[in-house]
């Protein structure tokens, strides 16, 4: 017996479920004269085989797939209408929770991208023209310096998952440390003026932690992290191939999460890793779900496709010996 039952794109409560289809028999001419007790006991011990919902389309089945013709087969509709109706209100939830999200992390970078031009302003005082010289390039396209990537720019994240910014500076390792370090100093504006500020200046690439606790929004701000840029793209790029690609990898990295088995600080392989392990499954199936991108056969239309820093080249045809 299952206290949820999980999909895809939502959950419901089993105990409401049973409360909602007894009642919906027990209004039914047939079944007028069945206890209300019984009916639930009938819906307990039918229930647990049904270890999940599949939704396709919208439509509500159960697995495996001669429980959902025997339900189908009963004519049990109202099961599968109940169902459909608790999982729309959570797609409805979910899709506002990550809207709301969105538009915060808009609002965080357009403040990021004004701290990163001020920043490189105030850094001829100290280091001279030559930081501004070497990213005259992106100062003048006017675009912003801050871009996402990671889970949550690749379609693998969620509204609960951190989010990756990577500001798009040229800059040598002990300016970055300079950079996270000013960063937390840094007075945010509104809604930003209470985060909390954390700067680890002495990891392999220099991060600031941001804290959000009113939203719970958790962001990691790197400098020049282009390679994360490919990597995400490059991932972004298969999920959107076929959406089996996508179901697949978000399980592997949950599996690997929670058995805390993607952290390369301690000696395990990172969440990308694990991604690309599962693209190379479904490269690797026969028939093969998806096709393998390094291909000459792919290397016009991968240098057609927009990179999410406005530079030009592709990422994952010029770049390969680098990102993989």
């Amino acid at each position: 017996w299952l206290p949820t039952a999980r999909t895809r794109r939502g959950t419901m409560s089993l105990k409401a479920l049973r409360k909602d289809c007894v009642a919906e028999v027990m209004a039914h001419p047939s079944h007028g004269d069945r206890k209300r007790a019984e009916l639930a006991e009938e819906f307990d011990r039918e229930m647990p085989r049904f270890k999940r919902f599949l939704v396709d389309g919208g439509k509500v089945s159960f697995a495996p797939e001669g429980e959902a013709e025997y339900l189908r087969r009963e004519g049990d509709v109202a099961l599968e209408e109940k169902a459909r109706f608790a999982l729309s209100g959570s797609n409805r939830k979910q899709a506002e929770a990550q809207a709301s999200r969105d538009a915060l992390v808009a609002l965080l970078i357009e403040q990021l991208d004004h701290f990163a031009r001020t920043w490189l302003a105030e850094s001829v005082s100290r280091s001279g023209p030559s930081l501004i010289i070497a990213n005259a390039a992106r100062m003048q396209r006017g675009a912003s310096l801050v871009v996402p990537f990671g889970s949550s720019a690749s379609l693998l994240g969620g509204p609960a998952s951190d989010v990756d910014l990577a500001v798009l500076l040229a800059l040598p390792m002990e300016e970055q440390r300079r950079f996270v370090e000013a960063l937390a100093r840094w007075h945010f504006a509104r809604p930003f003026d209470a985060v909390e500020a954390t700067p680890v200046p002495l990891a392999r690439v220099p991060i600031c932690n941001l804290r959000h606790e009113a939203s719970g929004l958790a962001v990691d701000v790197s400098v020049g992290n282009t390679v994360a840029i490919d990597n995400t793209l490059l991932i972004r790029t298969y999920v959107e191939l076929d959406e089996r690609a996508r179901q697949l990898c978000a399980l592997v990295k949950a599996w690997a999460k929670a058995r805390r088995l993607s952290s390369t600080r301690h000696g395990t392989p990172s969440s990308y890793a694990w991604v690309l392990l599962a693209i190379c499954h479904l490269q690797s199936c026969e028939p093969p779900v998806l096709p393998c991108l390094q291909s000459p056969e792919f290397a016009a239309a991968a240098a057609m496709r927009p990179r999410p820093d406005g530079m030009a080249g592709s990422c994952w045809v010029e770049n390969t010996a680098q990102t993989h």
